[in-house]
């Protein structure tokens, strides 16, 4: 989306336009999400490394290398699930079809997953919109 003035127009844009357009940063703001995330986190590593060995033995003991593969996995799940957020961006309309795309989590009782609509008013609990980051990997699936 390009702001009209960029295009030789000189009007104010409607609130309606406004919106579109800052949707639109949005989605491009989730579509960049793996890769700087996943950059910024290669950047510690690579300082990691750069410092003398005695203190990379020392780090490592305390857990940083894990911690950096962990974040690293954590990203992965979260990057899924803003990818499918991306690829579907009709969930946030109004006319979207009740009942489609909805975010399962997996850590619910019963295996199958509790299931709400990303458009659902209700509140989900924090353990139902964090638990999946809570376990390296676990991710999000999307029911699309």
């Amino acid at each position: 989306m390009s702001h009209p003035e960029h295009l030789g127009h000189h009007r104010e844009l409607t609130d309606a336009e406004l919106e579109d357009l800052h949707f639109g940063t949005v989605l491009d703001a989730f579509a960049q999400y793996r890769q700087y995330s996943l950059s910024a986190n290669s950047r510690r590593l690579k300082d990691f490394y750069s410092l003398p060995i005695s203190h990379q033995n020392l780090l490592n003991e305390l857990g940083f290398r894990k911690k950096i593969d962990m974040v690293d996995q954590r990203i992965e799940a979260n990057a899924k699930f803003l990818h499918a957020v991306v690829d579907h961006p009709d969930i946030f309309t109004e006319d979207h079809p009740s009942g489609e795309d909805l975010v399962r989590d997996p850590h619910s009782p019963g295996g199958g997953g509790t299931s709400y609509s990303l458009l659902d008013h209700g509140t989900p609990s924090q353990s139902t919109i964090y638990g999946p980051n809570a376990d390296a990997g676990a991710g999000i699936r999307l029911g699309v």
